[in-house]
């Protein structure tokens, strides 16, 4: 799915593995680090874990920046057991 708005173009990329032997794998081997680096993208800065939300969901993020392109790309990245238990306020990120 993408869009924009004010001059910024959004992009979002939702993978889905189900439950089995090969899920964590899958999971943790379709990253940006993975996919962006193996299409000539270096990322130049990588944060530490933050969570965000809105209407009582909160989901755990890694912001990865890319510079080498006309403008800088942000890329936000969540990898998400829906299987685990919901975090509780205040939870910190691993």
């Amino acid at each position: 799915m993408a869009w924009a708005a004010d001059e910024i173009v959004w992009q979002a990329v939702f993978l889905r593995w189900n439950p089995g032997r090969t899920a964590l794998h899958l999971a943790q081997n379709h990253t940006p680090e993975v996919y962006l680096t193996a299409a000539s993208h270096p990322l130049t800065t990588i944060s530490e874990p933050a969570w965000f939300g809105a209407g009582g969901l909160r989901l755990p993020f890694i912001v990865y920046t890319i510079h080498n392109t006309l403008k800088p790309v942000y890329v936000f990245y969540c990898l998400w057991d829906m299987t685990a238990p919901a975090p509780k306020a205040g939870a910190r990120c691993r």
